[in-house]
């Protein structure tokens, strides 16, 4: 049986796609993570500063009252979409799809060691699946953390 497609065509439509997406939404997720994380930092700056302050002006307890809220609100917004966790699992799989890619394309092990090693179907069809593994494993991680996620959360869409 002869494959659907070639080296060339699963590079570009499978792997490298994936790899695209993998890196965008790793990206996606880290600022994500770092922007929350750092607006808490300086609202819990702000809050310590600012407490030594509340007897001086009216307005201080209600801003007080407002950044601890919003510090609140952050670290509930981070941990229900959970953005560390996928930025590290996103990244990790892109990481390990580019290393599969890239040993496939410099005739690299396993792909040399590959049964009839010099036949490029044989290396291809291991690259295949090696691929394959590698992306049913994250589906398999978001499907589990889709199942774990509250409702209105988006790490299930």
């Amino acid at each position: 049986m002869k494959p659907c497609f070639g080296s060339e065509s699963y590079l570009q439509d499978r792997v490298d796609d994936q790899l695209e997406w993998l890196s965008q939404q790793a990206a996606r997720n880290k600022r994500w993570f770092l922007t929350l994380r750092l607006a808490q930092i300086i609202l819990a700056g702000y809050v310590t500063v600012m407490a030594s302050q509340s007897s001086l002006y009216p307005w201080v307890p209600f801003s007080l009252t407002l950044a601890g809220t919003l510090i609140t609100a952050m670290a509930s917004w981070e941990g229900i979409n959970g953005y560390q966790g996928l930025w590290v699992r996103y990244r990790q799989a892109s990481e390990k799809l580019e290393r599969e890619k890239n040993f496939y394309l410099t005739d690299s092990p396993p792909y040399r060691q590959a049964p009839f090693a010099t036949d490029q179907d044989a290396a291809f069809a291991t690259f295949v699946t090696r691929v394959e593994s590698i992306l049913g494993e994250e589906l398999d991680q978001w499907s589990q953390a889709a199942a774990h996620t509250p409702k209105g959360s988006s790490e299930a869409d």
